[in-house]
């Protein structure tokens, strides 16, 4: 019930299953208090999907997958005091293994055909669209005809982009269309080059005398690790 009523796509759904809930807890008023005091009265804009829906966040409502990424790049960071040239590698490391997932992904995407996703209304979708926006789609498709089409709040078109209804390649935010990772592009007239800075250090840099050369080296060993 907690979680038909953290689902609810409207005001009205929300209303009603919060009344449902009430009923169930007649006899734990505690539960329904605790409930009402700790999270429903003071958060339930941050988590209710009448509310958190409304804009897009791609069905990311929760800070798990952050959690889960920093728990996974603590894997690679296997000790405690990491020089800096080590936990840029080991970051390195951990990034490429996520595009290789990501890769793996978006080629499943383009060449898998799953038995559930074979509706007439995704014959230009398949291969176009990402796997996991397909099985949201079908998902929502199933959850509207069960319930009344004015209740349904376009939960699934605010938060994820993807239409409650006329599904088509266009309808489809490009967030899901995406099954390729194209290379970064500078922008026009965007100065990130310091080569001619790094030649005017070094030019200067050459002109000191050896022991003051020597001495900005013991210095800079403190900080620039091996």
């Amino acid at each position: 019930m907690w979680s038909i009523i953290v689902d609810s796509p409207t005001w009205t759904s929300y209303t009603e299953n919060y009344r449902k809930l009430q009923s169930m807890l007649r006899e734990h008023e505690d539960v329904l208090q605790y409930l009402d005091d700790v999270w429903l009265n003071k958060y339930k804009e941050m988590f209710v999907s009448v509310w958190i829906d409304q804009h897009l966040n791609f069905g990311q409502r929760t800070s798990s997958r952050v959690e889960d990424q920093h728990s996974a790049l603590k894997k690679y960071l296997q000790e405690k005091n990491y020089s800096l040239a080590k936990f840029v590698g080991a970051i390195d490391r951990f990034v490429k293994s996520q595009l290789t997932t990501i890769n793996e992904s978006f080629e499943k995407s383009m060449i898998v055909s799953k038995h559930e996703h074979k509706f007439s209304c995704f014959d230009l979708l398949r291969g176009n669209v990402s796997l996991k926006a397909l099985d949201m789609l079908v998902e929502e498709l199933q959850r509207v005809h069960q319930v009344d089409s004015s209740n349904c709040g376009c939960k699934l078109q605010n938060s994820c982009g993807l239409p409650c209804e006329c599904i088509s390649l266009e309808s489809i935010d490009v967030f899901w269309r995406k099954l390729k990772i194209s290379p970064s592009i500078p922008m026009e007239n965007e100065d990130i080059c310091g080569d001619g800075k790094f030649e005017v250090f070094k030019e200067t840099y050459n002109k000191q005398p050896e022991a003051v050369k020597k001495k900005h080296d013991e210095k800079a060993t403190r900080y620039i690790p091996a």
